[in-house]
């Protein structure tokens, strides 16, 4: 069985100091939605062997940065090519993974959320800090394919309740 985490980063500015969308950095919004992802994952925490790929820009830098403490997965690996890509980008990327072990993906919409689509056959649009958990009943990465997986947990920090 593989399990497939997606992680949409947290809140962010809509500028950056330097003025590329590459650098844009987290609002005290997006750190209060990390505080919350925080208390999800402590109450259903990943599995230990878990990979971990992270869009290199500067915000979902910071949103691994701000739960990698409750997540405690293998060390992550920075893609630039994770950034604003299209879901066929991360498939072609993950069905190359030949790791056993499970994935999570910290990236863009609307390529993480077309990915959660692709996967699940649901019109998905995951909100900035949602984390969706997909399971499979595959051996490996490159047996995944459209409506093959089925939704074991979503998670979206509480908008009512952010600052």
């Amino acid at each position: 069985m593989k399990h497939l985490y997606l992680l949409r980063h947290a809140k962010t500015n809509q500028e950056s100091p330097t003025g590329s969308d590459f650098d844009r950095e987290l609002l005290p919004k997006g750190l209060h939605q990390l505080k919350e992802l925080n208390r999800y994952f402590e109450r259903y925490p990943l599995n230990k062997q878990t990979d971990c790929w992270v869009s290199s820009a500067k915000r979902t830098r910071q949103t691994y940065e701000g739960i990698q403490a409750t997540i405690d997965v293998l060390p992550p690996v920075f893609f630039e090519d994770l950034y604003l890509v299209s879901h066929t980008n991360i498939l072609n990327k993950l069905w190359k993974h030949t790791s056993g072990n499970d994935l999570l993906i910290i990236g863009h919409n609307f390529g993480i959320s077309d990915l959660a689509g692709y996967f699940s056959e649901y019109y998905t649009e995951m909100a900035t800090g949602e984390f969706i958990h997909l399971t499979f009943t595959c051996d490996s990465w490159a047996e995944t394919s459209r409506g093959l997986a089925t939704v074991a947990h979503r998670f979206r920090p509480l908008k009512d309740l952010l600052p």
